[in-house]
């Protein structure tokens, strides 16, 4: 199978010399994407194209070209059977050879493009290929303007191009053209999507996470960013950088003001990742983070945010409507596993403030060691090659099992809520059992004191603090807790169905 190679339109138009380095980059690419594969190819690199042979089963032809179309810097795939050019007539009985099973009972027109120097012209050879073509094929008809098919033929000197079929291709430039950046990337919809468009961009990617919800988040969010490496940058080693970021969370929610706990959240993870970028020698930043979104991504906020970075902070995303981010990630396949990332707007307080001040920030973030903090963030940073994560199935990460209950029981059952004072106190304990109020950011230090031969179901509005929280504390060896399910009855449960009560989730499956 012979294939030819269609730039990106913007790689065309370069100068030369940056030209011919972004051809040698992207042939590199295209080898290394098929041979993660275990695929070969021959490469024959041009001016303005790349000539591709495959060298595999055909049974596996439709994977190459998969691949292909899902390597930045290629616009087009075109399928192709390359025969000599010596006639108008010779090239005809090629064409039709070629078409005449496909042309039947359709109309078609002809188009050519010609480089070299030939006798006749290519409204000639269109003219007369397409006459041949209406003649000896039944039903067939020429039809310049939105014909059913276009027989499309390419001419340079000596040799003839017939293109069989053509394949769209990613577009962008070829990876490695533009210099590494590192994404801070968080498992949801915004970051895929950020990361992936700076990758179809040229640049190579890393990844930072800052691990706010244990295990589980961390398989959600290693799972995405492999899923983004096979599917377009396996060209590529890829660093992934987990930093435990659950510890320096509950500082901030224990010092801060409830309205600049995302603020200055935000900011530590800048800092941080300006830490990281420093050590994998990298001079900018990938966030999917975009204008308006929630309350820390106002144009004060991100102002305010930002000064902390001493390298550039770049958003893809930023003019972007969260249908047009979904739709992108739906297309990108990771919309599915991010859908089942929690989000974790409900760490960032109460009522965050939607424009921080620059004088009580400063305040607030006086009750921080900040430099503090970061070293502890940095102690915590386990640093792995993405190709090596996908070479393992993740099981390493230990599944965790969580109890969701349905119902209470009044002699074993305590309901711990994790919000805030004032909430639990206009709720006026509504379970049929005993009800603690330990907030979200406390509980961790006051659970070893708490009696430990009851259950502790923990609860919250949205089932987000609760379920981070039990993960922490079973990952710590405790096993008396649970999670409110949000099919909690206040029905008594039936004998016959109490021993099927409860529900355990493996949080990883």
């Amino acid at each position: 199978m012979h294939l030819r190679i269609k730039l990106h339109p913007e790689i065309v138009t370069k100068s030369d010399s940056v030209r011919k380095r972004f051809i040698k980059i992207l042939s590199s690419n295209i080898r290394q994407s098929l041979k993660t594969y275990k695929l070969d190819c021959s490469l024959q690199p041009n001016w303005d194209n790349i000539l591709v042979r495959a060298k595999c089963d055909p049974a596996l032809y439709p994977v190459f070209v998969q691949i292909l179309r899902q390597i930045p810097g290629i616009q087009k795939i075109l399928k192709i059977k390359i025969v000599p050019f010596t006639d108008m007539h010779q090239l005809f009985e090629e064409v039709l050879e070629l078409n005449r099973e496909r042309l039947a009972h359709k109309s078609f027109c002809v188009r050519v493009k010609r480089k070299g120097k030939h006798e006749v012209r290519s409204i000639d050879i269109e003219r007369y290929v397409g006459g041949g073509l209406r003649q000896h094929i039944e039903g067939t008809k020429v039809q310049l303007t939105n014909p059913q098919e276009t027989v499309r033929i390419e001419i340079e000197n000596d040799q003839a191009y017939l293109i069989e079929h053509v394949f769209s291709g990613l577009g962008g430039f070829p990876i490695g053209t533009q210099d590494a950046v590192l994404s801070m990337i968080s498992g949801g919809y915004d970051s895929a999507v950020s990361s992936w468009q700076m990758l179809r961009r040229g640049c190579k990617l890393h990844y930072v996470f800052f691990n706010l919800g244990g295990q589980e988040h961390e398989y959600y969010v290693k799972r995405i960013a492999r899923k983004i490496w096979q599917g377009y940058g396996a060209s590529h080693n890829v660093k992934f950088v987990t930093v435990d970021f659950y510890d320096i969370m509950l500082n901030i929610a224990n010092s801060v003001s409830d309205g600049y706990t995302g603020v200055c959240l935000k900011r530590m993870f800048y800092r941080v990742a300006n830490a990281v970028a420093r050590r994998l020698h990298i001079d900018g930043l990938v966030t999917g983070e975009a204008l308006g979104q929630v309350s820390s991504q106002t144009l004060k906020n991100l102002a305010v945010i930002e000064q902390v970075s001493k390298i550039p902070v770049l958003r893809p995303l930023i003019a972007m409507d969260k249908e047009e981010i979904i739709h992108l990630a739906k297309e990108i396949q990771t919309a599915e596993i991010s859908a089942r990332v929690q989000e974790f707007c409900g760490i960032m307080g109460k009522k965050p403030t939607i424009a921080a001040d620059e004088q009580v920030l400063a305040q607030e973030e006086a009750k921080l060691d900040i430099e503090a903090l970061v070293e502890q963030a940095l102690s915590t940073a386990k640093v792995e090659n993405l190709r090596d994560i996908a070479q393992q199935d993740l099981a390493h990460i230990e599944s965790t099992q969580l109890t969701f209950v349905k119902h209470l029981n009044p002699e074993t059952d305590v309901v711990i809520d994790v919000r805030d004072a004032e909430t639990f106190e206009q709720a006026q304990n509504p379970w049929p059992v005993e009800a603690l109020n330990i907030p979200f950011f406390n509980l961790a230090s006051k659970f070893a004191d708490l009696d430990a031969s009851k259950r502790y179901v923990l609860y919250c509005t949205k089932g987000l603090l609760s379920r981070i929280q039990a993960v922490n504390l079973i990952e710590n060896g405790y096993k008396n807790v649970a999670v409110l399910s949000k099919e909690f009855s206040f029905a008594e449960p039936t004998q016959q169905g109490a021993e099927n009560d409860d529900q355990i989730t493996s949080l990883t499956k």
